[in-house]
């Protein structure tokens, strides 16, 4: 499993947008190794926001240590290629950890 964390190097509005930035499926090495099952959390303040691909499911959490608990848990069940989390003023950085001990077990 891979545990990697999305850096932005700067935010933008959605004034003035045409199209969101957002790249799906990248032609590279980055993206074979994610090839199958894969999860993304999108993180704020209070909340992880959770998809799995390519299955479809979701599950918001809680962004304390129980809701990241129940996040690891699920991720332990899950069994996924790669996770990828949004890098968000520092408040991934609890689930970064957790995610890396449990998959060091």
């Amino acid at each position: 499993m891979v545990v990697a964390a999305i850096t932005k190097p700067q935010a933008r509005t959605v004034v003035g947008g045409a199209r969101a930035r957002i790249t799906l499926g990248r032609a590279g090495k980055r993206s074979r190794r994610c090839a199958g099952a894969f999860i993304g959390i999108d993180v704020s303040k209070a909340r992880l926001d959770v998809a799995i691909r390519p299955g479809g499911e979701t599950l918001s959490v809680s962004n304390d240590t129980r809701g990241i608990a129940r996040l690891v848990k699920m991720v332990k069940i899950t069994e996924p290629k790669c996770v990828v989390l949004e890098a968000t003023g520092g408040f991934e950085l609890m689930v970064l950890e957790k995610l890396s001990v449990a998959r060091c077990r």
